[in-house]
């Protein structure tokens, strides 16, 4: 994610802006732009590791970020509407048996 350019990011936005609508708060300078910016550059992170991996599926959990400052919600979806496979978990622990 760091190696992600300003520039790559804005391009990014600006494709953000042609298919969503984003309120006032989305579209002025500020906490809620900033937010939506860094799920760009969390996309535009994913999606070069998963190329020069050549993976086609990722996961990811919610105890943990690993030094991200927020969930990559926006990123996932739109990783998945490009057909990459997306397993989320909930911690970092194996899931319990049911029986």
């Amino acid at each position: 994610m760091n190696a992600v350019s300003g520039a790559e990011v804005d391009r990014l936005m600006g494709e953000y802006e042609q298919l969503y609508e984003l309120d006032a708060a989305g579209r002025a300078d500020g906490a809620v732009r900033d937010a939506i910016r860094y799920q760009a550059r969390i996309e535009l992170g994913l999606k070069a590791f998963l190329e020069e991996g050549g993976f086609s599926a990722f996961t990811t959990t919610f105890e943990d970020l690993h030094g991200l400052k927020q969930l990559p919600g926006l990123a996932v979806q739109r990783l998945m509407a490009q057909g990459y496979r997306f397993g989320a978990r909930a911690t970092g622990r194996p899931p319990r048996s049911s029986g």
